[in-house]
């Protein structure tokens, strides 16, 4: 009775809960840098890129593909990152243009 009654953890149970904590802290923290670049680092960059319709275009689309591998680095998919690149565009005041473009 003795041995049969404590419970044994499997190691494959422990690990799952590690890579779930490792995965939402880098989802919080690349959320976390978005939100940063959205608020600061966005405003000043694309205020140099709005001089012209087609440095516009290049900006976004660097901005998105740079995000995408961003993502992709930390193991999640780039298909995410483009996905919150886009939000992030989607607030900002030049969003108009970008749009048309």
């Amino acid at each position: 009775i003795g041995a049969a009654a404590i419970p044994v953890l499997d190691h494959d149970y422990c690990a799952l809960g590690y890579e779930m904590a490792r995965a939402f802290g880098l989802l919080f923290l690349l959320l976390l840098i978005g939100v940063v670049m959205t608020k600061y680092v966005n405003r000043v960059l694309f205020r140099f890129y709005t001089r012209d319709g087609e440095l516009l275009f290049i900006g976004a689309m660097a901005y998105n593909l740079g995000s995408a591998a961003l993502c992709y680095q930390a193991g999640f998919s780039p298909h995410a990152g483009a996905y919150l690149a886009g939000l992030s565009l989607s607030f900002h005041p030049a969003r108009v243009q970008i749009e048309n473009k």
